[in-house]
Parts: C-alpha cells; structure tokens; sequence
C-alpha cells in the first residue's frame, strides 16, 4: 500500500507529492507492530496439569483423564487444587496439554460426548484406546477415593504448562462461583 501526501510548495506553484512506503516491509509499520505486541503480551504463570490413571469401562485398558490443575508446590489437599469438574476447566487444561504428555501418560481425547446417564453431551475425558466417555460423575468419586486411599501419590503430574494469568486466576477463582 502506497501512499500520497500533499506538501505545499513555498513558492505557491502547484503541490507535489509525496510517497511514504507503508507496506509490511515498512520500518515504521515493524516498529509499530513490535509496540502493540509489547503492550499486548501477558505475563505467564507455571501450572501443573495434573491427571488419574482409570481403566476403561468399556475396553478395560488404563488411561489418564485429565482431573486436576495446580501451581507447582501446592498443597493437593487444600483450596490450592482445581478440579476440572466443569467444561470450561476441562477445555483450558486440555489446550495446554502437551501432545507428548497426551502420548506418554495416555490422555484420551476431551471432547464433546453423548451421555445416557446425563440425558445430553458434554466436554468430558474418554478412552486413549477406544474413545469411551469417562463420565464426570464416577470419575470424580474415582479421584476422591484416590485421595483417601493413596493421597496425592494417587495424582500423575502430566505436565508444567505455562499459561497467562489472566487465564489462570479466572479459573482459580471459579471455584468460588
């Protein structure tokens, strides 16, 4: 893109014109973009994404739904724990998870299901192998008997994300609502 400003000649004859390159190899349309994405980066926090081996209803092989996110060092038995209990916690755990930690630990795929028991779909944790829902309900009475039985050595730390702030506190907080 091109272009034209008029500048007034001194002598009172006719304009001239002229041109100031603003295309995307403009040094002033570079300087420009690097301010706004100085302005608009948010700062990052470190959270430990966190997940149960639980075998399959339907196959019986063992995967590792994604249940829980924390900041490194917390205390799992405390407020510091979030469950993902909810669809929005479900999604923002499983945009940060690592497809590498998905392969190592067995994370099956979070999307939407169909639930007889519900009545209706929703985001939930399924099957690495044969893709069956891991329904909300007997998961989370799953994690609390974990607790109770094994403790926080019952958890799998699947990975340390970072992710913005703003994204981490709306959810920390949202235990509260």
């Amino acid at each position: 893109m091109r272009t034209s400003w008029l500048k007034k000649r001194r002598d009172g004859g006719p304009d001239e014109a002229s041109d100031v390159d603003l295309t995307s190899n403009s040094m002033l349309v570079d300087l420009a973009r690097a301010r706004f994405n100085e302005a608009t980066v948010e700062p990052l926090v470190d959270v430990v994404l966190l997940g149960l081996p639980y075998p399959c209803w339907r196959c019986g092989e063992v995967s590792t739904p994604i249940v829980a996110m924390a900041e490194p060092g917390a205390d799992l038995f405390s407020e510091d724990l979030v469950l993902c209990d909810d669809e929005e916690l479900l999604a923002l755990a499983w945009r940060y998870l690592p497809a590498e930690a998905c392969e190592r630990w067995r994370v099956g795929e979070v999307r939407r299901r169909h639930s007889r028991t519900a009545g209706s779909a929703y985001l939930s944790n399924g099957c690495a192998s044969c893709g069956a829902l891991f329904g909300a309900f007997p998961l989370h009475e799953e994690l609390v008997e974990a607790f109770a039985t094994e403790g926080e050595g019952a958890l799998v730390e699947l990975a340390v994300v970072e992710m913005p702030t703003s994204s981490w506190a709306e959810a920390f907080e949202s235990r509260w609502s």
